[in-house]
């Protein structure tokens, strides 16, 4: 790979920080010119920070950077959101598989860090970022709906602070259930259509008559954990 580096100086930098976090040189230097070029421009670009991510990250996690599937700016954001342990080694490796198998893709990880960033900023606590595909496996292992948009990322996390949530029911039904929808975001629709299809929910819910609130984050409800992400098709609550 270091001779895909284009300065000598480059060249000796890249050496030591691939040996300070221990990434195999014979793994590098078996890999095609382009994938050592794509390393050494990541490794040059990032230093230290992005050989950190590529070493705890794991050759699935190399094998996205080398073959290009993460462009520079989503690279950029996933160094940040490790250097501020929004995520952590487990996610990276998943983030990896997760491209590395097709259950992701660009777009997917990139939503997924901007969440990730909004809870942070709310003072909530990420605790994992996971695959859609992962998340649904108990869903269908109860034979279940699946509640999660395949091919995207379902971020997990302890709600810190309060924040409103919804959900909708008819009459006769219980407004209890593990299913809920952000206020913000059921307010600003205004036909009981908009709601069906933005939060996939199945025909059988289009009658729906009553709306319940809920505070999440704050006395009893603080520290709940949540799964958040993009709403499968024909979500049943």
């Amino acid at each position: 790979m270091l001779s895909q580096v284009q300065s000598t100086g480059q060249q000796y930098r890249v050496a030591k920080l691939l040996n300070r976090n221990d990434i195999d040189g014979s793994e590098i230097n078996s890999r095609s010119v382009g994938e050592q070029r794509r390393l050494g421009d990541f490794t040059s670009r990032h230093g230290e920070d992005g050989v950190r991510v590529a070493a705890d990250g794991g050759e699935e996690f190399r094998d996205i950077i080398a073959t290009g599937k993460l462009d520079s700016a989503t690279t950029d954001r996933l160094i940040r959101a490790y250097d501020r342990e929004l995520i952590d080694k487990t996610d990276l490796q998943r983030i990896g598989r997760g491209l590395d198998k097709g259950n992701l893709d660009q777009a997917a990880v990139q939503k997924a860090l901007v969440r990730a960033n909004q809870l942070d900023a709310k003072g909530h606590e990420v605790v994992k970022v996971k695959t859609a595909k992962q998340a649904n496996r108990v869903y269908r292992e109860r034979d279940d709906q699946p509640p999660h948009k395949e091919g995207t990322a379902v971020i997990e996390y302890e709600a810190q602070s309060p924040e409103r949530f919804v959900r909708v029911y008819d009459g006769e039904g219980d407004p209890g259930g593990p299913w809920v929808m952000k206020e913000d975001e059921f307010s600003d629709l205004s036909t009981r259509e908009d709601v069906i299809n933005r939060f996939g929910l199945s025909e059988e819910w289009q009658d729906y008559n009553r709306v319940a609130e809920v505070t999440i984050g704050s006395g009893e409800n603080q520290g709940l954990r949540i799964e958040m992400s993009t709403a499968g098709p024909s979500r049943i609550p």
